[in-house]
């Protein structure tokens, strides 16, 4: 084999390692991402409870308090 082929042989090597090393990375980051913006969205739905700040649910919760009190005597 000529000295020209081996360097382009060695040459589509490296060329087709760099390659195959970008794919993995772009795979890699295309599912961390996918899993990154499935869990960000289930964050955005949580919504946190903020009945105690509300009138209906003070006698329930006085009631509550009052329950381990009753229970005591």
């Amino acid at each position: 084999m000529c000295k020209i082929c081996k360097f382009f042989k060695k040459l589509f090597k490296f060329i087709a390692v760099v390659g195959a090393i970008a794919g993995v990375c772009a795979a890699a980051y295309y599912a961390v991402k996918k899993f990154m913006d499935k869990k960000e969205a289930s964050d955005e739905d949580f919504v946190p409870c903020e009945c105690c700040d509300c009138d209906e649910c003070e006698p329930e919760i006085e009631e509550a308090a009052d329950a381990p009190a009753a229970d005591a005597e």
